[in-house]
């Protein structure tokens, strides 16, 4: 195989139905060339062997015999990276097919970290677009919250993730938030946001943010106080409500009751005090004061209906 513009990197365990459409994803990118790194982390579901059976050069697989979680994955993959640049994708999110043609064109400034906006696929709200925010923006908010949003969204420079020495393999639904904070504030990463919707980020049951809901504030509990020998304050009610809004999807209502008050609490926010109680009260009385950020789209892109009905 030619030598690679781009590794990408994708974490993986026992998730072929989605991972099969994020690899026709990456495998139909256009204009540029690349190497997919697949980390199947334990999977015990005939992901191995499926994956064995595609024929494709750009495919190499790794693999953990044992679970070893996302960041380990993720820092397996990078550690084996042969490209210059290194884009993360989620299992089950995809793009569109000139995603990495798009980062690269962003980085011939001078950037070593391109992020793009994203398509949020959410069985509630529909089709939304959400636009990335851009770079001094990043910079200013990124510690209260990972509003770099999914990893699936970021290409960046393979030496600058080493440097930072990768994921930190305590964390998992949080650990990209902790790395793009290292690179940004200790690194001194140099930024371009693509302001395209290049990624589709699918809320489904199995997301990690809903299914590790507990977990998330212990590990967000920890990423405070790591960054906080660095002089880093992190966190904010948007995390908080982000966290609750994941428990009160997964059914755990009163989790989020409790994370929507402990919001409220810290940081003064009558708002979460009325969605504590509120959310104890059923979803026709949190759906009252509900609101999105923005419409739902009213074309959905080529892109996404064609690997979207498989």
């Amino acid at each position: 195989m030619q030598s690679a513009d781009v590794t990408v990197v994708i974490p993986t365990k026992d998730r072929w139905p989605l991972l099969s459409r994020s690899l026709a994803s990456v495998l139909g990118q256009e204009d540029v060339d690349f190497e997919v790194i697949v980390v199947d982390d334990g999977s015990a579901d005939g992901t191995l062997e499926r994956l064995g059976e595609l024929p494709d050069p750009r495919l190499r697989v790794l693999r953990h015999e044992r679970c070893m979680g996302v960041a380990s994955a993720r820092n397996l993959g990078v550690a084996h990276a042969r490209a210059k640049w290194v884009a993360f994708l989620d299992d089950d999110d995809f793009w569109a097919p000139r995603k990495l043609r798009a980062q690269l064109d962003g980085a011939r400034s001078g950037a070593n970290l391109v992020y793009t906006g994203m398509i949020v696929i959410d069985d509630r709200d529909g089709l939304v677009e959400t636009c990335p925010l851009d770079p001094d923006d990043l910079r200013r908010t990124l510690a209260r919250h990972n509003f770099l949003g999914a990893p699936s969204t970021v290409m960046v420079s393979t030496d600058l993730v080493r440097r930072a020495g990768g994921f930190d393999e305590r964390l998992s639904a949080l650990a990209d938030w902790d790395l793009w904070l290292r690179l940004i504030f200790d690194e001194g990463a140099i930024l371009v946001a693509c302001p395209e919707p290049l990624v589709a980020y699918v809320l489904h049951a199995e997301n990690m943010h809903r299914a590790q809901a507990e977990s998330i504030m212990a590990e967000f509990r920890y990423l405070a106080a790591k960054h906080r020998r660095y002089g880093r304050q992190v966190g904010g009610p948007t995390l908080f409500q982000w966290v609750a809004g994941s428990q009160r999807r997964s059914g755990r209502r009163g989790h989020a009751a409790r994370t929507y008050l402990e919001s409220a609490a810290r940081y003064r926010k009558p708002g979460d005090l009325a969605r504590g109680v509120g959310v104890l009260l059923g979803e026709r009385a949190m759906a009252l004061g509900r609101h999105q950020t923005a419409p739902p789209l009213e074309r959905v892109p080529t892109w996404v209906s064609r690997l979207m009905d498989g």
